[in-house]
């Protein structure tokens, strides 16, 4: 019997269901659940997690402890009379924030539209001690940190969030809560659509649109001896015992957190418990790490979540680089919304695994996805294996990104054992069993630098010739691996070598060719400044169209506004559109005055951003209909600042060409030395 199928035959997802039905009952709040970073919740599950490691039978179990900002929410109440005097109690949700009442406690509620400037201007009256209702759309327009912090900045007590739409769609009950991104003195609450509703339309029937309402609330943030704990427990190797697979997923959660995250932390037990009864040895070791925080677990970074995984390799076991091969991520394994699985991957993994899953036995997999498996390319920011992979380890992840369960029940409290799918999590069980076997007998690493390669001369800004010379010497190197994995030449310590000298590489490029944007997606480090210079140069022709058609006030004031767009589309000005000034310079500062300890894994990631809030906050100032001299005056200048600012960037991104360049040149001799490691005679 192969190996593969002895793994397969000794598979129960009851086993990892059950983890995750037990996960369920650590909960910080009676009514919601929760077992958030460094609370007794997430600790005691950390402990019940340890004892199943040692049940299991698990070598070196061992519980990493580093240093959080811990959060407890215990409770967050509501109560209100409506207009016939009948009294309402609600519960609601909260983010990471400090707030604790003395029981119930009086406050004014008021409603604020979506909370942005505008709303507050169009206000007569003072905010004091005052919570605000508010509608917000965290996927579509902003996170609730902007909002938080308008409030805040107009001496409101805090805000509560009322999702619109692209969170806890699933029914008009559901709450939701996500990392915070601010300071933990800003409240801020969670409430369910049909609540809200009701509550608008009595605030709207007020003689001075304020209602009073009662809140009781327990939401504490420990920023001076909060701790997290990272627990994992090995299968130890064979053969190359010193090199690693490492399978993770993280264990704390917003509300019951059955899919986010029990049953990610199910299968990556459930493969353990599946190895170990089928009797499997593995060639490499393969360690199994149950993350804490990965939701939150930092007060005031733009980078508040991953904290867990971030610690484990950067601070807690920075040595785990040098021996960890791959890393295998999971996030909410137990849902299937699409007949195609797709996998998240770097750049360098998707040809080789691409070649991999064709040998998979899919007629002998559950039926759960009827067009199989896909990729999609490079690690996002949403998870643990990304700070894996910028720490120089290739990681994997099933992905979740794009899930209708992402709108619908997702950090919800319908997160629950209702979106169960044994057929998705058995398939997963299949596939990254299988993939875990394969990692933990192949002899090399193996990766393909050129995707990335080809991907950086699409944007046709190096020398073709330059760049046609990485793509052939990547090529090469792949040709080598293949020969090299097909007929084995190589001595143990050779191979080891290899390995090591590949992955470096491949955590060279994730720093030198990788940046987080300001909306949060990853691009190549050169993509931000084309985006840039090309909104710039938008920005200068239509300045001049507005000029040349002043007259024309309906065109005129057409135009405006999208101007106003397209310089709000240059990184994070779009947020000057809807709040002050000093809501966005602290949002923006706050990510370089800060040290790299609060930067956590974004540290060095981010790229300082074109600041054009200003020419935004001077067109929103122009009436249409009363345009005059001084203000054609004003867009002369504007136009004249900005293709100022448009030479200064472009002088920096020729700066920037010249040094990534030389960093090509680099990567060829890397790429030959990577070669001749495998073929000594290949290289004179």
């Amino acid at each position: 019997m192969s190996t593969l199928k002895q793994f397969f035959n000794h598979i129960d997802p009851s086993y990892g269901k059950h983890i995750a039905e037990k996960l369920t009952t650590f909960r910080s709040n009676p009514i919601l659940g929760f077992r958030t970073a460094g609370s007794f919740t997430e600790h005691a599950a950390g402990e019940f997690l340890l004892q199943e490691m040692q049940q299991l039978g698990l070598q070196n179990i061992t519980k990493d402890a580093f240093p959080l900002d811990a959060w407890i929410f215990k409770k967050a109440t509501l109560q209100f009379h409506d207009d016939k005097e009948t009294l309402h109690t609600c519960h609601l949700g909260a983010y990471p924030m400090h707030f604790i009442t003395d029981g119930l406690e009086s406050f004014e509620l008021v409603d604020m539209g979506k909370g942005t400037k505008q709303d507050y201007a169009n206000y007569k009256g003072d905010f004091k001690n005052k919570f605000v209702l508010i509608e917000i759309n965290q996927r579509d327009e902003w996170w609730i940190n902007y909002p938080a912090y308008e409030a805040y900045l107009q001496g409101a007590r805090g805000v509560i969030a009322m999702q619109s739409a692209s969170f806890a769609e699933i029914d008009e009950t559901a709450l939701n809560t996500n990392n915070f991104n601010g300071p933990s003195d800003l409240t801020a609450l969670s409430i369910s659509q049909k609540d809200g509703q009701l509550l608008k339309t009595l605030i709207a029937h007020q003689p001075n649109q304020t209602l009073q309402i009662k809140l009781d609330v327990y939401s504490e943030i420990n920023t001076t001896s909060g701790t997290g704990y990272n627990i994992w427990g090995e299968i130890p190797g064979s053969t190359s015992p010193e090199e690693v697979i490492l399978v993770s997923a993280h264990y704390d959660a917003y509300y019951d957190g059955f899919q986010d995250n029990g049953t990610a932390v199910g299968l990556m037990l459930g493969l353990a418990r599946t190895m170990i009864q089928a009797n499997i040895q593995p060639e490499r070791t393969i360690r199994f790490i149950a993350l804490s925080a990965e939701e939150w677990g930092a007060v005031n970074s733009r980078f508040d979540w991953l904290i867990g995984s971030y610690m484990q390799i950067f601070k807690v076991r920075p040595e785990w680089r040098q021996t960890i091969l791959y890393n295998i991520n999971f996030e909410m394994p137990g849902i299937e919304s699409f007949n195609t699985h797709w996998m998240q991957v770097p750049y360098e993994l998707q040809d080789p695994l691409t070649e991999w899953q064709r040998t998979l036995p899919f007629n002998h997999m559950a039926n759960a996805y009827s067009e199989g498996v896909k990729f999609i390319t490079p690690n996002d920011i949403w998870a643990d294996d990304f700070s894996f992979s910028i720490a120089g380890i290739p990681s994997v992840r099933n992905d979740f990104t794009d899930f209708p369960f992402g709108r619908s029940a997702y950090h919800s409290q319908f997160d629950s054992i209702d979106t169960y799918n044994e057929a998705a999590f058995h398939f997963n069980h299949q596939l990254y069993g299988a993939l875990m076997l394969h990692w933990s007998q192949a002899t090399l690493v193996n990766l393909s630098f050129t995707t990335l390669f080809k991907k950086i001369r699409e944007t046709s800004i190096f020398s073709q010739e330059l760049m046609n010379t990485v793509i052939e010497t990547a090529e090469q190197l792949e040709q080598a691996i293949d020969q090299e994995i097909k007929l084995p030449t190589l001595a143990f310590d050779e191979q080891s070598a290899f390995n090591q000298a590949i992955q470096e590489l491949f955590q060279s490029i994730q720093t030198s060719w990788l940046t987080i944007n300001w909306m949060d997606h990853i691009s190549l480090i050169h993509e931000p400044f084309l985006h840039t210079l090309q909104k710039l140069n938008e920005s200068q022709s239509l300045i001049k169209q507005i000029i040349q058609a002043i007259d024309n006030t309906q065109a005129v004031s057409l135009w405006i506004n999208q101007l106003i767009d397209i310089l709000g589309a240059i990184d994070h000005n779009s947020y000057a559109i809807n709040f002050s000034e000093e809501t966005c310079k602290y949002f923006t500062d706050y990510v370089f005055n800060q040290s790299n300890d609060r930067q956590f894994w974004g540290q060095n990631l981010v790229l300082s951003p074109l600041n054009v809030r200003p020419f935004i906050q001077k067109l929103q100032e122009y009436s249409a209909k009363s345009f005059d001299i001084n203000q054609i005056h004003e867009l002369n200048t504007m136009h004249n600042d900005i293709k100022d600012i448009y030479f200064l960037i472009e002088e920096q991104f020729n700066i920037l060409l010249q040094k990534q360049s030389k960093l090509l040149n680099q990567h060829v001799l890397q790429l030959n030395h990577l070669i001749s490691l495998l073929n000594p005679t290949s290289i004179d």
